[in-house]
């Protein structure tokens, strides 16, 4: 696994919350992790059936969180994981927060980690997912391609970021 970007060494959540901090995915993380991601895909996935998020959960826990660079942002009391990000290289795989810590800045947190490692970040979000969409925007992410998910038939979007260095543009 990568050494962990400063950011993540010293993060800390936004709007009226505790401290939070950025730390690697460890084995026993996999659990809760796929409780957050779960709920999240069922609440922000609701035009797929919920069987096919139920259906992957052994797969997300034994195969996607472990083989991805996964970093954790916990609660800095209580060490409760509040959400994760999982990158493939420079392709954000997943990021979820718990349905119950959303709007805090918590999402923003991870993903700024995420851009301080990378010139070039990228993903794939469901179309009709209009938060999300609207979440990578309002973080420097553009449409650059649309696709069809194999496993759902649903229609996404390729985003991708790219930091002041990588497009030339003067910071």
């Amino acid at each position: 696994m990568p050494k962990v970007p400063k950011s993540a060494q010293s993060a800390q959540s936004a709007k009226k919350t505790g401290e939070a901090r950025i730390r690697p995915f460890q084995a026993d993380d996999a659990g809760r992790l796929v409780d957050i991601w779960l709920q999240g895909s069922l609440i922000s996935h609701g035009f797929i059936d919920p069987g096919y998020w139920e259906a992957q959960t052994g797969e997300m826990a034994s195969q996607y969180l472990p083989k991805a660079d996964t970093y954790v942002l916990e609660d800095q009391e209580s060490g409760k994981p509040l959400g994760f990000i999982s990158l493939v290289e420079s392709y954000i795989a997943a990021l979820f927060v718990d349905v119950r810590e959303q709007n805090r800045g918590y999402g923003k947190q991870l993903l700024s980690m995420a851009k301080d490692g990378h010139d070039l970040l990228s993903l794939k979000v469901y179309q009709q997912n209009k938060d999300a969409v609207r979440f990578y925007r309002k973080n420097g992410f553009v449409i650059v391609e649309e696709t069809e998910d194999p496993g759902t038939s649903a229609k996404e979007y390729v985003m991708e970021w790219r930091s002041a260095a990588a497009t030339g543009t003067p910071s």
